[in-house]
This record gives structure tokens, sequence and C-alpha cells, in this order.
């Protein structure tokens, strides 16, 4: 009687897709054990707490602490004609103000190759000055 040697244990041999090359290149290497370990309880644990939380019974403006406030859209509906002249009027000063700081700008940088960031705190202290 001559004796066999006893066969490695592997739980998937049954089904056909797990032949011996697949089963040994993939499930015998430790890291990707590990690997596919983790993503499984990584798994787990959100499914876990997916089913443990209960939703806010409050509505979301409640929630976020701030009552609801209408949009611009919303309060510029109304207007009326005295408030839209004013309104363009207000525009037309801060465009009037840019240009103005723009080429104030350009005159002291003149030629000179400045970054973004140096223009944009430039503009912003020339509006916010006058």
């Amino acid at each position: 009687m001559r004796l066999s040697r006893p066969r490695p244990f592997r739980p998937f041999a049954a089904c056909g897709a797990f032949n011996r090359t697949i089963w040994s290149k993939t499930m015998m290497n430790p890291r990707l054990c590990l690997l596919v370990g983790a993503i499984a309880v990584a798994m787990n644990i959100a499914v876990a707490s997916a089913q443990t939380r209960e939703p806010d019974a409050r509505p979301v403006a409640e929630q976020s602490g701030r009552a609801e406030q209408p949009s611009p859209t919303a309060k510029v509906r109304d207007w009326t004609r005295a408030q839209w002249d004013a309104a363009r009027k207000h525009w037309a000063q801060d465009n009037a103000r840019f240009y103005a700081c723009n080429s104030k700008w350009r005159e002291q940088t003149e030629g000179r190759r400045f970054s973004l960031r140096d223009q944009r705190e430039f503009l912003f202290q020339c509006m916010n000055s006058k």
C-alpha cells in the first residue's frame, strides 16, 4: 500500500473557479490575504454603522442652526424702480473705482511682473480704502 501526501486545505476547491494555480497565487500570498480581510472588516463596520444610525427628525434648517434666508433673487424680485436705479448707480461707482485701482496698479508696476496674489491684494486694499 502506497501512502499519498495529504492534500492541502482548499475550502473553495469544489467550485471550478479555484484551481491549484489561482489558489496558490492569490490566497497563499499573506499580503493579499490581509488586504482581503481588511476590506471585509471595513465593509462590515460600514454596514453596521449605517444600520445603527437613526435619522434626525428635525428639519434641515434647524439642524444647521440658522433660519431660512431668502435667496438673492427672491430679495430683488419685489424691488421698485428707485431701488434698481440706486443699485445701478452703486454698481457704476464700483466699476469706476475698480478701473481707477487697476490703472493705478498698472502705473506702479510698469512692465514688471507680479503674481496674481500681489495684484489681488493691491486691488482689495485699493477698493476698500475709499
